[in-house]
Order: structure tokens, then C-alpha cells, then sequence
């Protein structure tokens, strides 16, 4: 198997399908995962190019409705990111007995999937993660799963979704249900970690949890918290460094540059993410707690959609009234990416950091900050 950077989007098909495990995802230089072979083990049966989503094809649903959702339950609007829809279809997952695939923080603040079939675990996966999440060994687990005739729920970004499909292939997934997410793009887990160390030097203090998206300035306001302990911290020049770098496309993975999964043919029965703009749709709605957008994309996913009516307060939407950037292109790569990463590999993270926010970043973030109170 050859390897084009530019065309993989480290999905782990290839390395699930691979019949002799000769397939080993490993981070380049960048922190990125990419398939690594080893070809004394490889016997050439070509099985790894044929389920590459990005060779063999995306596998989309045509979106059909669109719809508002807003959780009854207050407790579940304060847990999560946005309106609580993934809480809600995965209590009806848990209620059958079935097994939920999703990203979580482990202790490390490594970002990953994990099996979960208690409400514990779930918990665990709720709320967005704006970092490349390690699959490990996810999609065999799910096909076992499925063959023991296990209902079995699977969100992430659109292209683990689809290289999911892809590696089950002939497999029956009459009981799977997708979730994709709305994505702005896959940064890398390197720079998170370094993100985390410079925090902790910063601190003096080990990081034990990070919050990408909490509600405690209300949903539409995009703060991010580190803890030490019991201790909260925000709205630093350090602690809002990460959603600078998220936003400024600085360390995207390469294939997020020209993803072909940025438009409204989805690979998941749902899709869902932040429902923006809504109260220009509907001015009395109360948006403070969080709203989901929720994109019903095949009739497995309308069943599911039936099933969750009556834990929450739904709204049709016209999906062109809401539209979002990454459900109608790709963004583009930032035009100072790669002078920022030369300067992380050859003089280190913070160095990266200084050379391109300037030598005075600190003060200038407390000055505007200082303007914006006034």
C-alpha cells in the first residue's frame, strides 16, 4: 500500500480489514495517525486499498429534515455541548442493552474512543473534544458486537463514520446507528499535548481535566476551562491558546484542507452539531443552555429520531436558513501553517507560539480584553 498523505484520513480501515496485522497506525512528525506497514507480514491481498474511504468513495445519505432539539432534562443541557441530542439516542441504545462507541478525555488527557455500555461510561463521551481522536481497535470491536446481534451506536467525524461502513462491508449493520458530526476539521493530538504541558508549566500545576465547551458564560460563548485539581482556570492568553490554534487552521490535518465530506450528503443516519442562529428562525426561543442541530439522513436515522420526541422540545428547521461553513465546503489551510510548524520542529512549541502570535501576545490579549470590559 502506498501512502499519499493528502488523501488519508487516518480512519483505521485499512489497519481493522488487514487479515495478517501487518497495518499499524503510527503518528508522523506532526502527531498525525497514518498506516504503517510492515511488509514481512503483508501478503499482498490489496484488502486495506479497497476499504480506504477515500479511494473507494464516500457512502452518503442525501439529508432529508432538519430539526432544533433541546433536552427536557436541564441536568443533561448542563453536561453537554449543545441541545443533548447524543444523550438522548444513546439512553435508547442503553435501554436495549446495546454498546456506544464515542471520543473521550482519558486521565492523560489523551483524546480516543472507548466501548461504553453504562451510563458512567457514556458520560464519559459527552461533549466535543476538538482533537483527532485514536480509534485504536474500535471498528473490530463493533463488527464482534454486531455479529453477537448487539444494538450498537457509533459517533465521530464524518470520515470515521464512513471508514467505518467501508471496513464492515457484506457485515449485516441492520442494528448499527451513525452519528456524524458537523466538522470544522481535525487538529492535531501532538499540539494538544504540547498545548497541555504548556499549561502545566505555565500553572506550576499537573492538568487533571479540560472542558472544550463549557456552558458556565451560556452555550454561544466559547471559553474553555482547565482544572487542577478542583481548581478552574480561564481566560488566560494560555487558557484560550487551543481555540485560537482550532480556529486559525493552524495545525489541521492535511486532508481537513480539502475534505469531501463538507457539504449536506452525510455518511451518518443522523448528523448533529450546534444549532446557530436559531433564534432568527425562532426569536422566543431561550438558546442559553444549548440547541442541536440535528440532520435526518436516512430512514434508520428517522426510526431514531421517532424514538427521542418525547425527551425533548423539537423545531423544523429550514437547513439553508442555518446553514454552517463546514456543511457547505472545506475550510482552507491557514496561510502561515507551515512556518508554524517549522518553527515547532525545529525550536519547540512555545517558540511556535511566540513567533507567530508576536513576542508580546500576553499583554496584547489582557489589553484587548481590558478594552473589550470597557
Amino acid at each position: 500500500m502506498e501512502l499519499d498523505k493528502s488523501k488519508c484520513f487516518g480512519c483505521t480501515a485499512c489497519k481493522a480489514v488487514c487479515p495478517t496485522k501487518a497495518i499499524q497506525m503510527l503518528p508522523d512528525e506532526r502527531g498525525f495517525l497514518y498506516p504503517c506497514v510492515n511488509e514481512e507480514k503483508c501478503v499482498g491481498c490489496n484488502r486495506c486499498e479497497q476499504v480506504c474511504p477515500y479511494k473507494g468513495g464516500a457512502m452518503p445519505f442525501e439529508t432529508g429534515e432538519a430539526f432544533a432539539f433541546i433536552h427536557k432534562d436541564k441536568n443533561v443541557l448542563k453536561n453537554c455541548t449543545s441541545g443533548g441530542l447524543f444523550t438522548a439516542i444513546s439512553d435508547i441504545v442503553l435501554s436495549k442493552n446495546g454498546v456506544i462507541y464515542g471520543a473521550t478525555l482519558d486521565e492523560n488527557l489523551h483524546v480516543h474512543h472507548i466501548r461504553a455500555v453504562s451510563r458512567q461510561d457514556r458520560d464519559r463521551i459527552r461533549g466535543s473534544k476538538y482533537v483527532q481522536s485514536d480509534l485504536k481497535d474500535c471498528f473490530a470491536s463493533i463488527k464482534n458486537d454486531l455479529k453477537e446481534g448487539k444494538v450498537v451506536l457509533f459517533s465521530g467525524t464524518p470520515c470515521q463514520v464512513d471508514g467505518l461502513h467501508h471496513f464492515l462491508g457484506s457485515v449485516n449493520i441492520e442494528n448499527l446507528f451513525t452519528c456524524d458530526l458537523i466538522c470544522n476539521g481535525c487538529p492535531s493530538p501532538l499540539i494538544w499535548e504540547e498545548n497541555v504541558k504548556l499549561l502545566e508549566k505555565k500553572l506550576h500545576k499537573k492538568v487533571t481535566g479540560y472542558s472544550f465547551r463549557p456552558k458556565e458564560w451560556g452555550w454561544n460563548i466559547h471559553k474553555e476551562i482547565a482544572y487542577t485539581g478542583n481548581k478552574k482556570h480561564h481566560s488566560t492568553f494560555y487558557t484560550d491558546l487551543f481555540i485560537r490554534l482550532y480556529y486559525s487552521r493552524l495545525v489541521m490535518r492535511n486532508t481537513c484542507n480539502h475534505c469531501p465530506y463538507t457539504s449536506l450528503s452525510r455518511v451518518g443516519d443522523l448528523t448533529m452539531g450546534d444549532c446557530r442562529n436559531i433564534e432568527k428562525i425562532y426569536p422566543e426561543m431561550d438558546t442559553f443552555d444549548g440547541v442541536s442541530l440535528v440532520l435526518v439522513n436516512s430512514l434508520n436515522g428517522r426510526k431514531m429520531f421517532e424514538r427521542i420526541f418525547d425527551t425533548a422540545a423539537i423545531y423544523p428547521v429550514d437547513i439553508n436558513k442555518i446553514i454552517q461553513p463546514p456543511l457547505i465546503k472545506s475550510g482552507k489551510e491557514a496561510r502561515s501553517s507551515e512556518r508554524f510548524w517549522n518553527n515547532y520542529l525545529n525550536d519547540g512549541f512555545e517558540t511556535a507560539v511566540r513567533e507567530h502570535y508576536g513576542k508580546f501576545c500576553v499583554a496584547k490579549y489582557n489589553i484587548k480584553k481590558l478594552l473589550h470590559k470597557n
